[in-house]
């Protein structure tokens, strides 16, 4: 499971894992991630870290992410 702010990662990445090991796994997303909790409950203004004080703050990380070829973000996350 994941937390919905990186729940369209941890999907692509599960996807990509289960394609490179050949495996006959199917990957599905318990819906009821979509309902739990808001901004609030995602983001924590007083963090010590930065990503995750605000939605906005979050996003230019995950842009740098979504926008990056698989292959790069593949070597860049191992």
């Amino acid at each position: 499971s994941a937390a919905l702010p990186h729940l369209w990662r941890c999907e692509r990445d599960l996807r990509a894992a289960v394609r490179e090991a050949r495996a006959d796994i199917t990957v599905r997303i318990c819906e009821e991630i979509r309902t739990v909790g808001g901004e609030e409950y995602w983001y924590m203004p007083d963090s010590t870290q930065p990503r995750v004080r605000s939605a906005k703050e979050w996003l230019k990380r995950e842009k740098i992410l979504l926008m990056m070829p698989f292959f790069l973000y593949k070597r860049v996350a191992s």
